[in-house]
């Protein structure tokens, strides 16, 4: 009876299977990544709408409290209202220097309960549309 001898190969390239495996496992991890990567971002700018919306409406209280009433838009928080002295203006409120749009280069949504002495503040969201699901306000 032969023996027959199996001689080990020197290996000194890989199969084109083995290619193939390395290269899916590194597409599937990188499509994770990305995605977390994307779900965090877009959770930290819904928590920056939050805050700024936080803030707008800190001022409007800073401004109902030098002048007694609530300003009509969010522009009467960085500059006189017309008929308005600045000693009762008592502002600016904001210290903010550019257009008060959201993320989303969309003006914020801006009314007065004044019943209830609130201020109402929202953005329309991600989406760019008003009275949506994805709405962010106080």
């Amino acid at each position: 009876m032969a023996r027959r001898r199996y001689r080990s190969r020197n290996r000194t390239a890989f199969t084109l299977m083995e290619i193939l495996l390395v290269t899916a496992i590194l597409v599937a991890m990188a499509s994770m990544a990305s995605y977390a990567y994307i779900s965090m971002q877009r959770n930290m700018t819904s928590r920056n709408t939050r805050t700024e919306i936080g803030l707008l409406e800190n001022a409007c209280t800073a401004f109902y409290s030098s002048a007694s009433a609530f300003p009509q838009s969010l522009r009467d928080l960085q500059m006189i209202p017309q008929g308005m002295d600045q000693v009762t203006w008592g502002g600016p409120h904001l210290d903010i220097k550019k257009d008060l749009l959201d993320p989303w280069q969309i003006e914020y949504k801006f009314s007065v309960d004044e019943a209830n002495l609130t201020v109402k503040i929202s953005s329309a969201g991600p989406d760019r549309q008003f009275n949506t699901a994805d709405d962010i306000s106080n």
